[in-house]
């Protein structure tokens, strides 16, 4: 984990440079490729638009159908042309914005990556895979799913993986006129993170970020103590039954954040026990984003929602991308955590429930 003057002199002496450079790619895709040239094709199918126009007016204009919407058609001519030149001047932009777009990637982040850890690798066109990501079920089930920018190696003695994720659902639906209308729903957006270690902890557990409105729904529906009748009825008409109890750590701020899901009673107690809840609520600290766990006998998983990498495209400037120093902050967090968890992690091991 680096200091916050070590990354400050990174960015004076290295990071604005290459940043800069990059920016002044982009601003010389711009200048070639300026929309600007599509006045000509204005000017050209003004020229056709109206030499048409008198062609078909003198061999067609007898006819009443033609002399109303004649005018009307080659007028029409005029946008449609205009559009499409837009949409090829974009086209050619984003095509040789690409190798830049990579350049960021591996330069740029790369860097950083080698910077905050030399054991680290940055894989931009790899990511988690969509079952190891849906492993925790910490979200509900999505449709689609996209993982890149893989951040990965071994750090402070753990084995560690964080890749940019969004997991969502697009649904299309029709409006009272028939208007058929589609709608994104983000079930999570953010950078998804599994170290590999022996957390002491027998089974799953799984701390989610509270939701008023869910949370309180969710505390009707059956869950693993449930009379198995009452789970069979509800799985028959309505789905999965979350298979997990919920208890509180009697920890009070942890359990206002939080929900603490177990696969059983034991395996909650034997969490609550456990040193974790401190040191994921340390880790939670002065964070600005939302931050959700998973737990089981090898693995943590660390769910840092809200961010992603929009704002990459050839019509933003590069040296003001405000990604550039969330990634930073973000991979710098993960390996802070992951350093406390190390510097403890054979009195977590060998942490046990005490009777």
């Amino acid at each position: 984990m680096k200091t916050k003057e070590e990354i400050e002199n990174y960015f004076t002496a290295t990071l604005n440079g290459q940043l800069d450079d990059l920016e002044n790619q982009r601003l010389a895709i711009i200048k070639s490729l300026s929309y600007k040239t599509v006045i000509p094709y204005l000017g050209g199918a003004a020229v056709v638009s109206t030499v048409a126009y008198y062609i078909l007016k003198e061999k067609y204009g007898e006819y009443e159908y033609v002399q109303n919407n004649l005018l009307a058609i080659c007028i029409f001519f005029i946008p449609l042309v205009a559009v499409f030149a837009y949409i090829r001047v974009s086209a050619k932009r984003k095509k040789l914005f690409e190798p830049l777009k990579l350049d960021y990637q591996s330069k740029i982040l790369g860097g950083i990556t080698r910077l905050l850890h030399p054991d680290l690798k940055l894989e931009p066109s790899s990511g988690l895979s969509r079952e190891t990501f849906e492993h925790s079920r910490l979200f509900a089930k999505a449709k689609s799913y996209v993982s890149e920018v893989l951040t990965q190696g071994t750090v402070f003695g753990l084995p560690i993986q964080a890749s940019l994720v969004k997991y969502y659902t697009v649904s299309e639906s029709k409006n009272q006129k028939g208007e058929s209308r589609r709608t994104t729903t983000t079930h999570f957006e953010g950078a998804y993170c599994i170290m590999k270690m022996n957390t002491g902890i027998d089974n799953f557990v799984r701390i989610k970020t509270k939701s008023v409105v869910k949370d309180t729904i969710a505390d009707l529906l059956p869950d693993g103590n449930s009379n198995g009748l009452v789970k069979t009825l509800f799985s028959t008409f309505m789905g999965e039954v979350n298979n997990s109890v919920h208890m509180e750590s009697g920890n009070k701020e942890f359990d206002e954040i939080y929900r603490l899901e177990a696969f059983d009673e034991k395996t909650a107690e034997q969490f609550i026990l456990s040193a974790w809840i401190e040191r994921l609520m340390d880790f939670r600290k002065n964070q600005e984003w939302e931050i959700n766990y998973y737990l089981d006998k090898n693995e943590l998983h660390v769910a840092l929602g809200g961010f992603n990498m929009k704002g990459l495209e050839v019509t933003s400037p590069i040296n003001e991308l405000v990604f550039t120093q969330t990634y930073i902050n973000y991979v710098n967090d993960l390996l802070g955590f992951a350093e406390k968890i190390s510097v403890s992690h054979q009195a977590i091991s060998n942490t046990h429930p005490k009777k």
